[in-house]
């Protein structure tokens, strides 16, 4: 396979996880607008404090994924995927670690709501794993640092935290990574198969143009060739240098459409191909094939 097919094949994949990643956006957001605000009820009742504050602080971080979410409603368009996708999960982390700071830091126990946003990113938008591991790393720091420095926090509770988070997001890493492998394989396999399906098929529609064009060829030069016997009895040289240029010319087509049924260009390149084709006294070397 030639290095621009593998490029032309990537991008069809690249784009392909770009469709699915607007379609899952598309699909899940109107859900994260509805519950995320209705969570501040939850933070209110945990410090005993006015829902309304949470409400607010919620939605504040709404803002930039309603941004984004107009922007793919109107585009249609799948492009800069990974701007919204960050856009998006770096806005709802950030508003867990402020609610979590609000609620004492880290004796809230609030980072498995961190880990509900990171699981977001495997089930409803599976983004690559790199770029996964990226936001984890970024909601690591940010989380446990703004939730740690300026609490009296016990030691244990950091530990038992921090192996947590960390134990999910690195088997969620090893997990999101084998599922685009299997993927990729699957829509590997699929594009071959087709490949496949598709020069078989042009194959067959290649031959029969051959044999078509072969058979009115060989009618045309049996006329040429009895013209051209008649045109020596005549002894015109006019008609007769014209008659022979024209059978050559036949012939010449005849040989092309030979090497054209002859050859495989699946098996003997592109390249040594167009050369037989333009230099009929070159003769690629051609796989024999196997003996039943």
């Amino acid at each position: 396979m030639s290095r621009i097919t593998k490029l032309m094949r990537i991008n069809l994949f690249e784009r392909y996880f770009n469709d699915l990643l607007r379609e899952n956006f598309l699909h899940i957001l109107p859900y994260v607008f509805a519950i995320y605000p209705l969570l501040g009820f939850v933070d209110a009742q945990m410090v005993g404090q006015s829902p309304l504050k949470f409400i607010l602080i919620r939605c504040a971080f709404l803002i930039p994924i309603l941004f984004s979410y107009v922007c793919l409603k109107r585009s249609g368009s799948s492009d800069r995927m990974l701007l919204h996708g960050y856009t998006q999960f770096v806005s709802l982390g950030l508003g867990v670690c402020v609610v979590s700071y609000l609620l004492g830091g880290l004796k809230s126990d609030y980072y498995f709501g961190l880990i509900i946003v990171s699981f977001l990113q495997y089930t409803y938008l599976p983004l690559k794993p790199k770029h996964g591991l990226m936001l984890d790393t970024f909601y690591f720091i940010t989380f446990f640092t703004s939730n740690t420095i300026g609490f009296d926090i016990e030691t244990n509770l950091i530990i038992k935290q921090t192996s947590n988070f960390l134990s999910f997001a690195i088997f969620k890493f090893f997990a999101s990574q084998r599922s685009q492998n299997l993927i990729f394989g699957s829509m590997k396999r699929y594009s071959l198969d087709k490949e496949l399906n598709d020069n078989e098929e042009v194959a067959q529609i290649f031959g029969e143009l051959c044999h078509l064009i072969s058979n009115p060829l060989f009618i045309s030069q049996t006329l040429v060739k009895r013209s051209l016997q008649r045109a020596k009895k005549l002894d015109d040289s006019n008609l007769y240098e014209g008659l022979d240029k024209s059978l050559k010319a036949h012939n010449r087509i005849s040989e092309v459409v030979k090497k054209m049924l002859e050859f495989n260009r699946s098996k003997i390149g592109i390249k040594s191909y167009r050369s037989n084709l333009v230099n009929p006294d070159h003769h690629p070397e051609v796989p024999e094939r196997p003996k039943n």
